[in-house]
């Protein structure tokens, strides 16, 4: 829908303009005249970056957009032009309507919750829950304020994990391109010149010239193949309850990677518990939400058992100390701030001390691959040039 300026002037004579949305100029107009205003001038805005301007809207936007609303709210200022301010600070059309959109709401008389649930590419159900109990509470600045820090603290996470991932991904593909230029382009010409000897090869050579036949007959054919597999599987994961929790749990298990995956998870889980605690939330509430915003599978059950037990009359901490996610330190941690009724002050020093970890466990993971992907990259190279000159050290042997 288009957001079209318009400027007019009112009933008492003061000239007012303003934006939102409408289907055309015809629906705009109406609207303005609706409300009572006169010698109206409406013109549609162009979109912002034209015609390549992009409808994605990213995580950073999302952060964004809560920590200026937060600051707004908190300087004292209607929430109708926080909104239009937020939405006009920003380079995407998709947030810029959006903001238009909760602030026609509100204007309409909706509450804040129920204009921002409607938008949900851009808030989570975690946002829109915190944000409902501060209404009712009084204290929308504070939570705004907290739930913008989570947020934050949240993207420079998964920041951190894709820093991890992309070193050792982006080196692999890059020696995949070497690999398949060096059969394709530099073993075919040793080829051509070893077939001028009539001479027969030994068996390391002979292997890498098969190697090279198969990629220049099947090479296509092969990748073609892997990403069909992997499509297949990516629609197999969202698909089947089954196959997405076996590879949650096999995720989180593997060497490495998989204690950086649960330390994260912990974090995730620790800030998002301690968050909606500090907001007055209900506890079954938080434990729903934080399980559904988990981003894990078995992680989901195991805070929802959390929350049965709760309802059952037990202990949080026994079904989390049952699971193989939390070590020691974090239920003990969260049982001492159950009996104390601390918990969200814990669960927040949890999520601190293994923000940490998780520094640690990233800085740990690139120690151990910088030196295994070299090794195996020279190991690779130097094994097909090796064999690719195997036959001349021969026949230098030979005329010696």
């Amino acid at each position: 829908m288009p957001i079209f300026f318009w400027k007019a002037t009112s009933k008492n004579g003061p000239v007012h303009k303003g934006e939102f949305l409408a289907e055309n100029v015809a629906a705009a107009l109406a609207r303005l005249r609706k409300q009572g205003y006169r010698d109206v001038s409406i013109q549609k805005r162009p979109t912002r970056g034209g015609m390549f301007a992009s409808r994605r809207v990213k995580e950073q936007d999302i952060v964004l957009f809560i920590r200026q609303l937060s600051v707004m709210i908190n300087a004292g200022l209607p929430l109708s032009v926080c909104f239009r301010q937020v939405g006009r600070g920003s380079d995407k059309p998709a947030v810029h309507e959006a903001a238009l959109r909760i602030r026609d709401a509100i204007e309409m008389g909706g509450s804040l919750s129920q204009a921002m649930g409607a938008e949900t590419a851009l808030f989570d159900d975690f946002t829109i829950n915190l944000i409902r109990v501060a209404e009712k509470s009084g204290v929308l600045n504070t939570v705004l304020d907290r739930v913008a820090t989570y947020k934050e603290k949240m993207f420079l996470l998964k920041g951190k994990i894709k820093s991890a991932l992309t070193y050792p991904m982006a080196v692999m593909a890059i020696a995949t391109l070497i690999f398949y230029l060096l059969m394709v382009k530099v073993v075919p010409v040793f080829v051509d010149l070893y077939a001028s000897f009539h001479a027969e090869l030994p068996l390391p050579t002979r292997m890498i010239v098969s190697l090279s036949d198969f990629t220049q007959s099947w090479g296509g054919a092969a990748l073609l193949g892997i990403l069909v597999l992997y499509k297949g599987f990516a629609l197999l994961y969202r698909r089947s309850e089954r196959v997405h929790h076996q590879t949650d749990k096999m995720l989180l298990f593997l060497p490495y990677f998989g204690e950086l995956l649960r330390k994260s998870a912990i974090t995730r889980f620790a800030r998002s518990f301690s968050a909606m605690l500090a907001a007055g939330t209900p506890i079954l509430d938080c434990l729903e939400t934080v399980a559904k915003t988990s981003g894990n599978r078995v992680l989901e059950e195991t805070i929802l058992d959390a929350r049965q037990a709760i309802m059952e009359g037990r202990s949080l901490t026994e079904p989390l100390e049952e699971s193989d996610i939390f070590p020691p330190l974090v239920t003990q941690m969260i049982y001492i701030g159950e009996t104390t009724g601390s918990l969200d002050f814990m669960l927040n020093k949890v999520a601190d001390y293994y923000d940490e970890e998780v520094d640690r466990a990233i800085d740990t993971l690139k120690a151990l691959m910088e030196p295994l992907i070299m090794v195996l990259l020279g190991g690779m190279i130097g094994s097909i040039v090796l064999g690719l000159y195997l036959p001349m050290l021969g026949m230098g042997g030979m005329m010696g």
